[in-house]
């Protein structure tokens, strides 16, 4: 349980801070775009934060499978336009970085499912 608990503590880290660089990237600034478009982003963050901090199986459990949902939504997102919808630069990119990201949410959340049965 110590690697999914480590595993969500370093994914809550890089979803706030990539989405935190990811905001000030923008024009407009920070402030701007950050409320409450990234609001998603830092629950999920701060669930997974909790949740290793906690240690328990079903508080990971949830983490996880909330992690999952959110990448879930994302990658159809990105992926539309690469079937068909609208271009989007770099839709590729985040297309195959989600894709591997909600395997490991998966894989995460099998984990912690295990943890829950003994």
């Amino acid at each position: 349980m110590t690697t999914i608990r480590v595993l969500a503590a370093v994914l809550a880290l890089l979803l706030a801070g990539g989405e935190i660089a990811r905001r000030i990237a923008v024009p407009g600034g920070f402030f701007p775009g950050i409320f409450p478009l990234a609001m998603d982003e830092f629950a999920i963050a701060a669930l997974l934060g909790w949740a290793a901090w906690r240690g328990s199986a079903g508080a990971l459990l949830a983490a996880w499978m909330a992690c999952a949902g959110l990448l879930l939504g994302l990658l159809a997102a990105n992926a539309a336009p690469l079937l068909g919808g609208a271009p989007k630069p770099g839709a590729a990119t985040y297309t195959i970085a989600l894709s591997v990201l909600l395997a490991v949410a998966g894989w995460a959340a099998w984990r912690s499912g295990r943890g829950l049965r003994g």
